[in-house]
C-alpha cells in the first residue's frame, strides 16, 4: 500500500484526532488523572537506558524516532531526558504523525520550548526513511490506531539500526479487579467526559473500543517475536492499565 492509499481505519483515526487536537493534551490529563505523564516519563527513561546499553561508545550522534508523536509530548520529553543519558553526544529526535492538526500544535510547542525536535507528516505503515537510520523508536499510545500491527512493527524494524531499541507504551489489559473497574470507566465515563469537554463523543467511544480490541500483553509479545524482534520484555504499570513492551532488533 502506498503512502497515498490510506485505508478506512486510517481515515477514521485521522479524522477523529484532527477534531480533538486542540484539547488532546488536556483530555489526556483529565482522563488519566495525570498518570499518563508519569507513564510516559518512565517509558522515555527505559528507551534511553536501553539505547545507551546497545550503542557503540564511539558513536557521536543518537537518532530517535517518536512514531505517532501527536502533539509532541514524548518528543520533548525524550529531548530533555536524553541530555542526561548522552551528555557528550548529539541528539536528533524526529517526531512523525499523520495528523496535520496534531503536528501544528507540536510545532507551536517547539517554538515556545526553543526545541530542536524535528516534526514531519508520515504514515506509520509506510515510513519514508531509509533502512537502519534510528538507534531507538518510541511508539506511545499509537500501535492500536494502525490497521496492521504486523506491518507497522516490520516497518519500524526496517528503519532501526542493528541492536536498535523499540519501546511501545499503551493502554492494555489489566488484572481482573482493574479490568472490571476500567471497563466501566471506558464504556460509561470516558465517552461522557469526552462529549462534555470536547463535544465529540465519537472520538472517545473510539478510544474505548480501540483499547478493548487491542492485543493483551502476551499477544503483543508474541507478535514482536513473529516479526523477528529480540530480547522482548514487558512491564505492567498500575496493574496493567498501561504496559511497556521493550524489544531489540
Amino acid at each position: 500500500m502506498s503512502y497515498q492509499e490510506i485505508d478506512e481505519k486510517a481515515l477514521l483515526v485521522k479524522n477523529i484526532f484532527s477534531k480533538i487536537a486542540q484539547k488532546y493534551d488536556l483530555m489526556n490529563d483529565i482522563l488519566s488523572f495525570g498518570l499518563h505523564r508519569f507513564w510516559r516519563r518512565k517509558a522515555c527513561k527505559s528507551l534511553l537506558l536501553n539505547i545507551s546499553k546497545n550503542i557503540d561508545e564511539s558513536q557521536k550522534e543518537i537518532k530517535i524516532l517518536d512514531l505517532a508523536c501527536g502533539t509532541g509530548v514524548m518528543s520533548f520529553m525524550l529531548e530533555k531526558l536524553s541530555k542526561k543519558f548522552f551528555p557528550n553526544k548529539t541528539i536528533k529526535i524526529i517526531g512523525v504523525d499523520f495528523s496535520p492538526e496534531m503536528l501544528k500544535i507540536a510545532e507551536i510547542k517547539k517554538i515556545t520550548k526553543n526545541s530542536l525536535v524535528e516534526f514531519q507528516k508520515a504514515d506509520a505503515l509506510n515510513l519514508y526513511f531509509e533502512d537502519q537510520v534510528f538507534d531507538g523508536v518510541m511508539l506511545a499510545y499509537g500501535l492500536r490506531n494502525v490497521s496492521n500491527y504486523k506491518r507497522c512493527l516490520e516497518e519500524i524494524k526496517r528503519v532501526c539500526k542493528s541492536k536498535g531499541v523499540l519501546l511501545i507504551l499503551d493502554f492494555i489489559h489489566s488484572n481482573m479487579l482493574f479490568e472490571n473497574i476500567l471497563n466501566f470507566y471506558k464504556v460509561k465515563i470516558i465517552p461522557q467526559l469526552g462529549h462534555l469537554l470536547t463535544k465529540n463523543r465519537q472520538a472517545y467511544e473510539y478510544l474505548s473500543t480501540s483499547i478493548k480490541d487491542y492485543l493483551n500483553q502476551e499477544e503483543l509479545a508474541l507478535l514482536l517475536k513473529e516479526t523477528a524482534w529480540q530480547n522482548i520484555q514487558y512491564k505492567n504499570l498500575l496493574g496493567g492499565i498501561s504496559c511497556i513492551h521493550r524489544s531489540i532488533k
